[in-house]
């Protein structure tokens, strides 16, 4: 079920939109999509979305989590039609956002598709009670069953592959999933 946020300009027009999907076994919201209307961007727009978003969508789901995939810039670069990886990530970052210690890949979106390399995955918000048992780490349980699940929705499956094995290790670590050190990036 698709949860939507969304901020009007003056005129009457959306000005920026925010998609949730909610994933209500794990109880996972991840942020499938935010954008801003061309010419907002940079405009103080994003950021009210992104908070007045996270405060629905916990008062209404009471998620684990609430996910974001962000493109590593590590491995992306700028360009006009998708933005600045840098930057996006600063924006998430200004409001506590961390990414896990993961080799996160977006699946395949649907046959004939291909997997999305080299992300991040955000946490947005996490609930007190999901903190792994190791000094700042998320569990793992609940997240392996989110994409899990993910895997199994866009690609048919859940991956056996070295890629999905990789991720999988990461995220059953013992004592939790640690988040990376933005220091690094």
């Amino acid at each position: 079920m698709p949860a939507i946020g969304e901020i009007w300009n003056p005129t009457g027009t959306v000005a920026a939109v925010a998609v949730g999907e909610w994933n209500p076994g794990p109880r996972v919201v991840l942020l499938s999509y935010i954008a801003t209307r061309p010419g907002m961007r940079s405009g103080g727009v994003g950021g009210p979305l992104l908070d007045r978003a996270l405060a629905r969508w916990r008062d209404t789901f009471d998620p684990c989590v609430v996910l974001a995939e962000v493109e590593d810039p590590r491995h992306f670069t700028a360009s006009e039609d998708h933005g600045d990886p840098v930057a996006r990530l600063r924006f998430y970052t200004r409001r506590s956002a961390r990414a896990l210690d993961i080799p996160y890949f977006q699946a395949a979106l649907g046959p004939g598709k291909q997997r999305v390399r080299n992300l991040l995955l955000m946490v947005l918000h996490a609930g007190p009670s999901f903190a792994g048992r190791g000094t700042d780490t998320l569990r793992g349980d609940f997240l392996r069953q989110y994409i899990e699940l993910y895997q199994e929705a866009c690609e048919g499956t859940v991956g056996t592959d070295p890629e999905a094995l990789a991720l999988f290790a990461a995220i059953d670590r013992p004592g939790g999933v640690p988040y990376l050190d933005f220091s690094a990036l």
